[in-house]
């Protein structure tokens, strides 16, 4: 789960902006070990799983799905 979130803070700025928002990264640098699952918001998670979606990337939508 970490991973999945940690790959898509990279390359998309409103994923990022959400973890800083929740208090899960500070000072716009993610670090995997720093991403708590317990602090992601619903609207998070969806908003990362339209990421995931419009990739196709359906079995990891799963995975996600299956976490929360």
């Amino acid at each position: 789960m970490k991973k999945i979130i940690y790959y898509i803070g990279l390359f998309s700025s409103e994923v990022q902006k959400m973890l800083e928002k929740a208090n899960v990264i500070v000072g716009g640098e993610i670090k995997e070990e720093d991403i708590h699952l317990d602090k992601l918001t619903p609207e998070f998670i969806e908003v990362v799983l339209g990421i995931l979606e419009r990739y196709d990337l359906i079995k990891l939508c799963l995975i996600l799905c299956n976490r929360f």
